[in-house]
């Protein structure tokens, strides 16, 4: 699955999973999608939607090297 798309689609389809298995940094706005969707489904602020997905997230990478990850300023 690919980031925001990705996550669209499952809910498109009628797919609720409870876990959203990141492998590198290319799907990570998955996190903030899922969180955005939890936010509506249940009309929670996105902090608290935020904390209660953030159980589910799961991240892998196959590049354990410093080359391998993605960074980005906090700004």
């Amino acid at each position: 699955m690919l980031g925001i798309g990705g996550w669209r689609l499952l809910r498109a389809l009628g797919l609720r999973p409870e876990v959203c298995h990141l492998n590198e940094g290319h799907a990570a706005f998955a996190v903030l999608e899922r969180a955005r969707s939890y936010m509506l489904d249940n009309n929670q602020p996105f902090d608290v939607s935020l904390a209660i997905t953030r159980a589910g997230n799961l991240f892998t990478t196959h590049t354990p090297v410093e080359a391998g990850f993605d960074r980005f300023a906090p700004g």
